[in-house]
């Protein structure tokens, strides 16, 4: 017996996909919205901000995404002095945007950057 696959224009696809732009949307002005506190110096409001996007972001986003998350999160944990937590979280955006963006991208020296300042 066959089962009916749902066609492309199809209600369910198209609600499928609006839940997943309303996803995107959410952990966009989560991100802004800790960049901003972070920002302010409001370091204890910015990281469940942080943490809730980046853990969204696992979810629905791609690697660049995540990665970009990953590195905003570890700039706030390298103010913060919490440079383990931080070391982690670089090390972990780095594949993801090499994977993402190529070995070559500039984002991946912004990465390589932030990573070698925790050494100062």
């Amino acid at each position: 017996m066959q089962t009916e696959q749902p066609i492309s224009g199809s209600p369910v696809i198209t609600r499928r996909r609006k839940s997943l732009a309303a996803l995107q949307k959410l952990i966009r002005r989560l991100s802004r919205a800790a960049d901003e506190r972070r920002a302010q110096g409001r370091y204890d409001v910015a990281e469940p901000l942080y943490l809730r996007a980046l853990s969204l972001a696992e979810l629905f986003c791609g690697c660049e995404d995540v990665a970009a998350l990953c590195n905003n999160l570890a700039v706030l944990y390298k103010y913060l002095g919490r440079f383990d937590e931080a070391e982690r979280l670089y090390r972990r955006a780095l594949p993801l945007m090499e994977q993402s963006l190529g070995p070559e991208h500039r984002e991946i020296a912004t990465i390589y950057h932030n990573l070698g300042g925790l050494e100062h």
